[in-house]
């Protein structure tokens, strides 16, 4: 159950309601967000206009990323065991695991 009320008239409603994922971001988190949407997705752009670096930039996303669908990870480790079982039954060379593993981790 839970409860909200208008800070200014005291209007308040009970009851069980939906939250999007969104709602429970941290405000840094939530800045990080609209500075990524103002920037049309561009990395480039994020980095200029908050001054961190590019690998930090991809960090954020991604810890963002998965804050908002914690599925991913799981859905990642799978891709990761299923890359590793492949080059354990000889059906790809080392070479293209470590390509599908590098591409799979660039992923945010």
């Amino acid at each position: 159950m839970v409860e909200l009320s208008c800070a200014n008239c005291k209007t308040g409603v009970k009851g069980s309601f939906p939250f999007s994922p969104l709602s429970a971001l941290s405000a840094e988190d939530e800045s990080f967000l609209l500075t990524f949407l103002r920037a049309g997705g561009r990395i480039k752009a994020v980095e200029h206009e908050l001054g961190i670096s590019y690998p930090t930039v991809k960090a954020k996303l991604r810890a963002l990323i998965l804050k908002l669908d914690p599925g991913i990870a799981l859905e990642q480790k799978d891709q990761q065991a299923e890359i590793l079982a492949r080059l354990k039954r000889g059906e790809i060379f080392t070479h293209e695991a470590v390509a599908l593993l590098k591409d799979l981790g660039s992923q945010p």
